[in-house]
């Protein structure tokens, strides 16, 4: 019984904004993986300016795409388990995140892409390093 009550007690501890997150992230997660995967299959067309950006991604883009994949896993995992590592790895995610913005966006938006929603996620990844910073400092994360 005892167990129960601590597994439910660290299930209670978890802010719901730390619940709001790993839905985010795991949601993002799995459509970019799902998106990466439909494009590369050749599972629907894209316009010609599109598949002709896509077939240049050379190692490095997808270095890239892989590092990004990889920290969104671990700040999920690191924050559900409320470690403070989440805080860096979030961090660390947000820098992959910034890097590739800079690198994609002109060449997107050449191609008539928004930037809208990858300004979008740059907030969002901004707001997910700033709260994980946050429950570290509070001592939230253990």
């Amino acid at each position: 019984m005892n167990s129960e009550m601590r597994a439910s007690d660290a299930a209670t501890k978890r802010p719901k904004f730390v619940w709001a997150i790993l839905v985010l992230y795991t949601f993002g997660l799995l459509v970019g993986l799902a998106s990466m995967y439909a494009i590369f299959s050749r599972a629907f067309r894209l316009p010609p300016g599109d598949a002709a950006f896509y077939a240049s991604f050379g190692t490095i883009n997808f270095l890239g795409l892989a590092a990004s994949a990889l920290l969104s896993l671990g700040v999920m995992v690191q924050l559900f388990r409320m470690r403070k590592s989440a805080a860096s790895i979030a961090t660390a995610g947000f820098v992959v995140l910034i890097v590739k913005e800079a690198w994609y966006q002109p060449q997107l938006m050449r191609l008539g892409h928004s930037p809208v929603p990858a300004l979008i996620g740059v907030v969002l990844a901004s707001l997910v390093v700033c709260y994980t910073w946050y429950l570290k400092r509070t001592g939230a994360l253990r």
